[in-house]
């Protein structure tokens, strides 16, 4: 099963973006579709059966959304992913309830900041910045979904874990997703060949969007049809761009120790 799925929608049932008298469509609008990722036993971006039961006319259990969107925000991370993080910090990252506990000691630290500035501010500011700053550069949360999982990565070596907080309640503590909290560790090369894998069948399916695009009369609908196909053929090439950074050597070089110290201090306080 491929790590990550999709399914788009046929473009004659896209709905175009703009007011009825000015509506427009697209290569970022024809993305539109369900997206989901198989993570072993679990399923990340499907809605839970409490949610399909509140909404009873949805016409699917899974994120129905751009495409592009969550291809934009994985491969923005992509020179990030590449650099390996250090023992030390990776042993607490790679599982939901060790990454956790330190993001509830972190938390627990800043309730005690007091309400006003004061001359601690900028060293709890910078030390802040050096206990989580890693763990957000390595996340995706989803910020365009009600109620959107966080997704983690983290790699060491030849290692990477996948660590997922998707036990988000709407306002009557209903749960948005199936998946729960969790985490997956996976060789590296696979998931370089999960993320590649994904770019083969995504663009040409894409192709076939553009072509089915092409051929049809949009009527009073805009759409710049030679655009269309000069994206198609961008966002291929920035794809294999952004994914050749995985395949390297990261050009990236943290300075770790003032982190694996600020953490380590904070774990033992």
């Amino acid at each position: 099963m491929p790590l990550i799925n999709f399914k788009l929608k046929p473009p004659e049932e896209i709905p175009p973006f703009g007011l009825e008298s000015n509506t427009s469509l697209h290569w970022f609008g024809l993305t539109d579709g369900d997206c989901w990722l198989t993570l072993r036993d679990k399923t990340l971006y499907e809605y839970s059966d409490a949610k399909m039961q509140q909404w009873s006319r949805r016409p699917t259990r899974y994120s129905d959304d751009y495409i592009v969107q969550l291809l934009e925000d994985l491969t923005e991370l992509f020179p990030i992913l590449a650099e390996s993080v250090p023992v030390p910090l990776y042993d607490i990252a790679k599982t939901y309830s060790s990454l956790n506990g330190l993001k509830e000691k972190i938390r627990a630290w800043v309730d005690t900041w007091p309400e006003e500035e004061s001359a601690d501010t900028e060293a709890n500011d910078q030390l802040d910045d050096l206990l989580t700053g890693w763990i957000h550069a390595r996340t995706l949360y989803s910020r365009h979904l009600k109620g959107g999982p966080h997704l983690s990565f983290f790699r060491h070596e030849d290692k990477i874990a996948l660590v997922w907080k998707a036990d988000q309640v709407d306002g009557n503590q209903i749960p948005y997703w199936t998946a729960g909290n969790g985490q997956l560790e996976m060789d590296y090369t696979d998931f370089i060949d999960q993320v590649e894998d994904f770019g083969n069948r995504f663009f040409p399916a894409m192709a076939d969007q553009v072509a089915l695009a092409l051929e049809r009369d949009w009527g009073t609908i805009a759409l710049d049809k030679i655009k269309l196909v000069q994206e198609q053929q961008e966002r291929k090439a920035d794809f294999d761009r952004q994914l050749a950074l995985l395949k390297k050597s990261s050009s990236a070089s943290t300075d770790w120790n003032p982190i694996i110290g600020a953490v380590q201090n904070l774990l033992q306080s």
